[in-house]
């Protein structure tokens, strides 16, 4: 009987594996990239929205001013005149003409005169300062007085006290003139002015909340200001 001979199994440990630390940076990277591309692209849909919403708000308030326009052109123009003024202009009918001096009765001409037309439901308020502003519509003021030693309209601006806009050179009845939104003691008015013949001619719009020309009434004073005219 040969003898037997006994084998030892042997038991090896597993080997560790190396981490796969290049694959979990470039998913973390891949996650980074996802993510701060789903924040801009939620930027700029947002920043679009705000966009159109803009747009569409502008849209809307200029649909508004054309129908205001079309409203105000279907109402019809009267015009003025007077025996002794020397200049007329046309005006919507529904709108009231006043004057603080005889002008309109035909009496003699002073030095300085004005003529006020008020809009529909427009009211004159007292202010602390001691002048009036428009609390409701417009007015429409057609001022004139002896012209200051000046030889050309931007002139007429230059010693004023408050704050003016722009200056915009214009025309009015074939002269120079000129157009600024001015503030001082007052709300915000709308002036066009211009000398003529030693007179110095002073068109303004004023309006009750608002800049003028962002007014309903802005369209009637640029075809006021369009008519005016020396007979």
């Amino acid at each position: 009987m040969e003898p037997q001979t006994q084998t030892t199994s042997s038991f090896s440990a597993p080997t560790p594996q190396p981490q796969k630390t290049g694959k979990n940076k470039t998913v973390l990277w891949v996650a980074i990239v996802v993510v701060v591309a789903a924040v801009t692209a939620a930027g700029v849909y947002f920043w679009q929205q705000t966009q159109v919403d803009s747009l569409n708000r502008d849209k809307n308030t200029l649909t508004m001013q054309a129908n205001q326009a079309k409203a105000n052109a279907q109402v019809d123009a009267k015009i003025f005149t007077a025996s002794k003024v020397p200049f007329t202009f046309n005006y919507p009918e529904n709108w009231a003409l006043a004057s603080a001096t005889p002008i309109l009765s035909g009496g003699d001409l002073p030095e300085s005169y004005s003529i006020n037309l008020y809009s529909p439901g427009a009211v004159d308020t007292q202010q602390p300062t001691g002048g009036t502003a428009v609390a409701h519509g417009g007015k429409i003021t057609i001022a004139v007085s002896k012209a200051p030693a000046v030889s050309t309209p931007r002139e007429l601006t230059a010693s004023l006290p408050g704050v003016k806009t722009e200056i915009k050179d214009v025309t009015v009845a074939e002269t120079p003139a000129v157009e600024y939104e001015y503030f001082y003691d007052t709300p915000v008015v709308l002036y066009t002015q211009f000398v003529r013949s030693g007179k110095k001619y002073s068109i303004a719009l004023e309006t009750g909340g608002g800049g003028p020309k962002d007014s309903s009434q802005y369209e009637d004073y640029k075809a006021l200001v369009s008519s005016f005219a020396f007979k």
